[in-house]
């Protein structure tokens, strides 16, 4: 073999380990890239959670409303008026609600523009008590309040009556307070719970009412001055 024949092999050779060389790096190239999609191709399943919290409510559905009360009063003659506020409790909590009623002032309805007042209800005995006790000629004005509930049971114990004239205790009644029966209580600073429910609320709620009542004998002492009063209550509403 020349010389010539020689280098040619030699270069034929290489060439040939060249190309050797190159298509293997291209096999482990190709495989490197199509290995993924190999992978993907065997199917894999992935489980999630998907978390929703559902808070519970209790809530006044029908917000209390506002008391104009139902007529002018004279201050000499004397006269009663009445006026409520309704609203609906909403609760889907098991242990149920309570409603507490409190008044801004002490005496609780005072004068728009003076620093007079109408003196809170009084009490004859225990408070809440029965029937508004409504002063004779020369006594006091006074302002008090009465409950009404969705059914006896929602009312608070204290606002309960046995149906004969005693209220407190849970007596399983709760009549409709007017000037001879119902129980009536003072307006008070504190908190006074007035609705006591312990369990959820059907359909779409309870629906209750607070009565308000202004007496004013003839010839009152004090006197009542002449002139616009107002008081402000706050109805809360919390789950028990």
């Amino acid at each position: 073999m020349s010389t010539k024949q020689f280098i040619h092999s030699v270069r034929h050779l290489a060439a040939l380990v060249v190309s050797g060389v190159a298509a293997v790096a291209l096999m482990f190239m190709g495989f490197a890239m199509v290995e993924p999609l190999a992978l993907k191709a065997q199917g894999e399943s992935v489980d999630i959670t998907i978390t929703q919290m559902i808070t519970g409510e209790t809530s006044f559905s029908v917000d209390p409303t506002d008391v104009t009360m139902d007529n002018a009063i004279a201050s000499i003659s004397g006269g009663t008026s009445n006026g409520t506020s309704t609203f609906t409790v909403q609760s889907n909590s098991s242990s149920g609600y309570n409603v507490t009623l409190s008044f801004s002032d002490d005496p609780a309805m005072q004068s728009t523009s003076s620093s007079d007042t109408i003196p809170d209800y009084i009490q004859d005995a225990a408070e809440p008590d029965w029937s508004f006790g409504e002063e004779t000629s020369g006594g006091s004005a006074q302002f008090g309040f009465g409950v009404v509930g969705a059914t006896p049971s929602v009312v608070d114990g204290a606002f309960q009556d046995d149906g004969a004239g005693t209220c407190g205790g849970g007596g399983g009644s709760n009549t409709y307070p007017d000037s001879s029966q119902g129980c009536w209580s003072a307006p008070s600073t504190t908190a006074l719970t007035i609705l006591n429910r312990s369990d959820a609320t059907t359909g779409l709620g309870d629906e209750s009412s607070v009565l308000f009542r202004v007496h004013v004998p003839s010839n009152p002492s004090p006197a009542v001055p002449v002139g616009g009063y107002v008081a402000t209550a706050t109805l809360t509403v919390a789950e028990n």
